[in-house]
């Protein structure tokens, strides 16, 4: 009787997710992988990336995440998969072995509910006392964070909106508060809730913004000491915080869909900005002081940096050091210079990573006829 045998005959290349922390110790400074089903574990060092773990994960990685609640020494990972199985791991370090560990899990799957189109989205509290999750239309999913529970434990509450494109968690916020954009046959708008754990309810939020641009597809959270939200569209870029509205429309980012972002400064005057054709921007919220010593948003800025491979995720490392993160081509280490090369980019390419995906099509084939199969593809 004729079997059949599969096994993996090469690792994941394809970068779905990565976020950087301390999550192995206190002091050192990870940067952490997501490619389908594993998770590669590096400390950055001023040689560059260094390897230190890579661990198996029974699922492919939806939602990659790195939070650290009050009391912690470093950050714990919330990760989530594709069949809604979510845990909370912990890096521990045993003489010189790595131990990641789980510290709760549960399964946060409906019996009933439609996935959502636009995918899943998870998204942590900056004060680490919710986890938010998108899964289904219409509803938004919230797991409370309490140190000593073992199993993580949701519960839903519903959404007006049935149609939300991104969704994050505003600063400096009393109450957990989610800020979302989403369409309906009027185009699309801009919305605030907070989240009632008493209640288990949405309630009305602090501001709203109806017909933003009819293009925005991206929410950036932009924390102390300015708070507000950035929304990111086609043709234009719009800092909101409900008194105060800066919109911007540079012709330099029409030419492609911006698709992620990565943060440069711990206060998020700076964000990196990488688009669909494989350019990287800088945008600068410009501040003003003012007599009591407060901060505001004056005025937004844009800027080509140069071209890199397409990004699925920008990590912001150090000392100008950047990764991108690519499921559409090679992932690289770049290096953001001061001063523009002769071609005016600002982008020096230090280390590439190779990625096979995506794969098309491929066949086998014996190329110097000695009975050995190479395999080729596009």
């Amino acid at each position: 009787m004729a079997n059949n045998y599969y096994v993996t005959a090469h690792k994941p290349t394809a970068v779905n997710a990565c976020v950087t922390g301390n999550f192995t110790s206190t002091d050192d400074l990870n940067l952490i992988i997501a490619k389908n089903s594993r998770l590669e574990i590096y400390v950055v060092t001023p040689e560059g990336l260094r390897p230190i773990k890579e661990v198996g994960i029974y699922g492919r990685i939806a939602v990659l995440e790195l939070f650290r609640p009050p009391g912690e020494p470093k950050d714990l990972m919330f990760l989530l998969t594709t069949k809604y199985n979510a845990m909370i791991l912990e890096c521990q370090q045993e003489g010189e072995n790595l131990e990641i560990i789980t510290r709760a899990h549960g399964n946060v799957q409906d019996r009933i509910g439609r996935p959502a189109e636009q995918g899943i989205i998870g998204i942590v509290d900056p004060l680490c006392r919710v986890i938010g999750l998108r899964l289904y239309d219409g509803l938004f999913k919230v797991i409370p964070l309490d140190r000593d529970n073992k199993e993580l434990k949701a519960f839903n509450v519903r959404l007006e909106e049935l149609t939300v494109i991104d969704i994050q968690f505003l600063h400096d916020c009393t109450t957990p508060t989610i800020i979302l954009v989403h369409q309906d046959q009027h185009g699309r708008h801009v919305k605030t809730y907070e989240i009632s754990l008493r209640d288990k309810e949405l309630n009305k939020g602090p501001w709203k913004q109806d017909n933003v641009e009819t293009e925005a597809s991206m929410l950036i959270a932009v924390p102390s000491p300015f708070g507000g939200a950035l929304i990111i569209g086609q043709e234009s870029i719009t800092y909101h915080k409900g008194d105060q509205f800066i919109p911007i429309a540079p012709h330099t980012i029409k030419q492609s869909t911006i698709t992620c972002c990565g943060k440069v400064d711990s206060n998020g005057q700076r964000y990196l900005l990488g688009d669909m054709a494989g350019r990287l921007f800088m945008l600068l919220l410009e501040k003003e002081e003012k007599m009591d010593g407060t901060a505001t948003i004056k005025d937004l800025k844009v800027e080509v940096l140069g071209e890199t491979s397409i990004a699925e995720c920008i990590i912001y490392l150090d000392n100008g050091v950047v990764y991108i993160g690519s499921r559409l081509g090679d992932s690289q280490l770049i290096k953001l210079n001061i001063n523009p090369d002769d071609a005016g980019s600002y982008v020096q390419v230090m280390e590439t990573f190779t990625n096979l995906g995506p794969i098309v099509d491929m066949c086998v084939v014996d190329l110097e006829r000695q009975g050995q199969g190479q395999v080729s593809g596009p």
